[in-house]
C-alpha cells in the first residue's frame, strides 16, 4: 500500500503543478493514469487478499464506458452525478469525458466539481480521483502549465464517506452509478429480505433504491449471483418493486484478474409498483416442459466436515468420485450418515459450474443401495422413478442447448435448485 500511496502522491503534484519533470512527461504520465495505470499499480502493490477483504476490484475502461453510454443525455445545469463507491473514480472519470468544459482549466474543474459526487472509505482512494479528475481537465483544456493553487476548493462532494452507514447525499442525486464492493458481510438488522451474510452489493444497491429521489437514474455493476441466486429472490422482489425502468446486460467475467461474473443494469427509481419480477429482472424463457415437471430437485445432504459420522453405513456419492456422463453402479466409498438419503435410479449434478462449455455434468446413479450424497452435488429424483427418465435428461444436460440456456440464466459460480427447476426440456422429452 505504501507504494500505491506514492504513486498517489506523484500523481497529485502533477495534477496541482507542482512536479519538476518536464510537462511531455507529465503528459504521458497523465494519460497512463487516466487509462488504466492506477488500477495497475493497486493491483500489483496490494496484496489479494487485502483486495478481497474489501471488495476492492476496479472498473475497467471497456466496462466503464459501457455502463455510462448514454447515462447524460439529459444532463443539465441541475444534475448531481453520484458515486456511492467511488474508488479512484474511474466512473467519474467517464462521466466527465461526457460532461461540458469550459474555455479555461478553472473553468472546467467549477462545472466539474458542481455537478460530480463520490464517497468512497479510503483516503487514498478519494485523493487519487480528485487527482484523477484533475488530470482529464488539463487534457481536456491542453493547459499543463496551469497550477493548481487551492486544491482542496475543487470537487468538496468527492469525500471520505463510509456509505453503508451514512448515505447522506444520495437524496440529492439525479444521476446514480456504480460499482459497489462485491465482499461479504453480516445483513443490517433492519433489511427485511435477508438475515445471514449478503453481498455487500446487494445492500449498496438497496440503499440507492430506497433512498434516492423519483425519477433518479441508476447504472450499477453488479456480480451475477444477485440476478440469479435463490437467496437473492426477495432482495430482486425489493428492487423490482421500485423501479418503473429498467434494462439488464450480461457481461461475462468482470476482468482478466477477477472470477467474478457481472451483469449491468439501469434503472430508473419510482414510487411503489407491483409484479414487475419478470419485466425487471429478464429470466431467459423457458419451454412448456421444465426439469421440475418430471423431477424432483434437491441439494445433496452431506457437509463433509460438519456432519458427525454416525448413523447407517451407506455408499457414498461426492464431486471426485462420480463419473462424468456415465452411468454409476458401482460406488466404492461409503460413510455413516444419518440425515437423508436416496434411492436410485437418480441423477447427479456437479454444483461447481463455470460459464462456458458443459454447465451441467450429469452422472446417472443406478443400482439397489441407498446412497448418501455430499452438498457440492445437485440430485435429479425422477418422479415415476425409472432409469428410462434418468438416461433422457442425461442427454439433455449434455446438449448446446442446455449450455447455452444456463450461460443467460446463471453465471455465478454454483448452479442453484432454482435455476435447474426452471431448465427447458423441450415437448419432445417423452417422445
Amino acid at each position: 500500500m505504501n507504494e500505491f500511496k506514492k504513486y498517489i502522491g506523484q500523481m497529485e503534484n502533477i495534477a496541482h503543478g507542482l512536479s519538476v519533470i518536464p510537462r511531455l512527461e507529465e503528459e504521458v504520465f497523465a494519460e497512463a493514469a487516466l487509462n488504466g495505470e492506477v488500477s495497475r499499480k493497486y493491483r500489483t502493490t496490494v496484496p489479494l487478499n487485502s483486495r478481497r477483504e474489501h471488495g476492492v476490484f476496479f472498473t475497467n475502461e471497456i466496462l466503464a464506458k459501457k455502463i455510462t453510454h448514454k447515462f447524460l443525455l439529459d444532463f443539465d445545469r441541475k444534475s448531481l452525478i453520484v458515486d456511492p463507491a467511488c474508488g479512484t473514480g474511474n466512473l467519474l472519470i467517464e462521466c466527465a469525458n461526457k460532461m461540458p468544459v469550459g474555455k479555461t482549466l478553472s473553468e472546467t474543474l467549477k462545472i466539474w466539481s458542481r455537478h460530480l459526487s463520490g464517497f468512497d472509505i479510503f483516503p487514498e482512494f478519494v485523493r487519487a480521483a480528485k487527482a484523477r479528475l484533475i488530470l482529464l481537465a488539463k487534457v481536456k483544456t491542453n493547459q499543463f502549465d496551469s497550477n493548481i493553487k487551492n486544491f482542496d476548493k475543487y470537487f468538496p462532494l468527492i469525500r471520505v464517506q463510509d456509505f453503508l452507514n451514512d448515505s447522506s447525499g444520495i437524496e440529492k442525486a439525479s444521476h446514480i452509478i456504480l460499482n459497489p464492493p462485491y465482499n461479504v458481510l453480516l445483513a443490517p438488522d433492519n433489511f427485511c429480505w435477508a438475515n445471514k451474510k449478503i453481498s455487500a452489493a446487494s445492500v449498496f444497491m438497496d440503499i440507492c433504491i430506497s433512498k434516492a429521489a423519483v425519477d433518479s437514474k441508476i447504472r450499477a455493476i453488479l456480480p451475477d449471483v444477485l440476478r440469479t441466486g435463490s437467496s437473492y429472490r426477495k432482495w430482486r422482489e425489493h428492487i423490482a418493486s421500485n423501479v418503473k425502468k429498467s434494462d439488464i446486460t450480461i457481461y461475462g467475467q468482470f476482468d482478466n484478474w477477477t472470477d467474478v461474473d457481472v451483469f449491468t443494469m439501469r434503472l430508473q427509481k419510482s414510487k411503489h409498483q407491483k409484479n414487475l419480477y419478470k419485466d425487471i429482472w429478464g429470466i431467459p424463457a423457458t419451454s412448456n416442459t421444465r426439469l421440475s415437471d418430471y423431477f424432483d430437485v434437491h441439494v445433496g445432504p452431506v457437509v463433509p466436515h460438519r456432519d458427525l459420522k454416525k448413523g447407517p453405513m451407506l455408499a457414498y456419492i461426492h464431486a471426485r468420485n462420480a463419473d462424468a456422463w456415465k452411468e454409476q453402479k458401482r460406488i466404492s466409498e461409503t460413510r455413516r450418515f444419518s440425515g437423508t438419503v436416496f434411492s436410485p435410479p437418480f441423477v447427479v449434478i456437479r454444483r461447481t459450474s463455470r460459464p462456458g462449455d458443459n454447465r451441467a455434468i450429469g452422472t446417472i446413479i443406478k443400482g439397489k443401495r441407498k446412497v448418501a450424497i455430499e452438498n457440492h452435488l445437485l440430485v435429479l429424483l425422477p418422479k415415476k422413478n425409472t432409469l428410462g427418465e434418468c438416461r433422457k435428461v442425461l442427454k439433455t444436460l449434455k446438449s448446446k442447448a442446455t449450455d447455452d440456456w444456463l450461460n443467460e440464466r446463471i453465471r455465478c459460480r454454483h448452479l442453484t435448485v432454482e435455476a435447474m427447476k426452471e431448465l427447458p426440456l423441450g415437448v419432445k422429452f417423452h417422445g
